[in-house]
């Protein structure tokens, strides 16, 4: 109907011709923008797999991972199934810092593989672990991403030795211990 309009010698059909091939343009754009289309559903998903959280600022947003409430025991491991990405927050050198000191976002797959089971092999400590009255303030909270899920938070006390993950308390594996010093800094 565009090509019509603009064959005739009417300029008025020239102008609505042109109205609607901008139209036509601009809608396009539109819906390239908004994600519509097969390609961009691909992409989409693509660009959602590998999606990482963000560390806050500061460890206190993160205080009621801190207390690691008893487990009842059974408790998944700490990265079940296939997370997506991972961010390592580390948090302050001493008691009265709980800065952000650095991060490290895993997005890469074999890192992400080597990150979880290296906390995999961390063991639950149902009833939580005795004896750790205060921690030096060297800490780490590890972000867990997953397709389409909520993010999995881990808080990790170097001091105390312990992953705490919801309601579940686990002591971690050396590995765990030295992978998180090793790509973060040591504390």
């Amino acid at each position: 109907m565009i090509s019509w309009l603009a064959r005739e010698n009417n300029p008025s059909g020239r102008r609505v011709a042109g109205w609607c091939g901008m139209y036509v343009a601009v809608a396009a754009a539109v819906l390239a923008v908004a994600g519509c289309g097969a390609a961009s559903a691909a992409a989409a998903a693509s660009a959602a797999s590998v999606r990482a959280p963000v560390c806050a600022s500061n460890e206190n947003a993160y205080l009621p991972l801190k207390a690691g409430s008893p487990a009842s025991g059974g408790a998944q491991p700490v990265v079940p199934g296939r997370p997506a990405a991972a961010v390592i927050c580390r948090y302050g050198d001493n008691v009265s810092d709980t800065r952000l000191a650095s991060s490290l976002k895993v997005t890469d797959k074999s890192r992400l593989a080597q990150l979880q089971s290296a906390l995999n092999e961390s063991w639950e400590t149902p009833g939580g672990i005795p004896g750790c009255g205060q921690s030096d303030g060297k800490s780490a909270v590890i972000l867990i991403a997953y397709p389409g899920q909520a993010d999995r938070v881990a808080f990790f006390d170097r001091w105390c030795e312990r992953i705490t993950v919801g309601s579940a308390t686990y002591t971690p594996s050396v590995k765990a211990l030295d992978l998180v010093a090793s790509w973060t800094g040591k504390w």
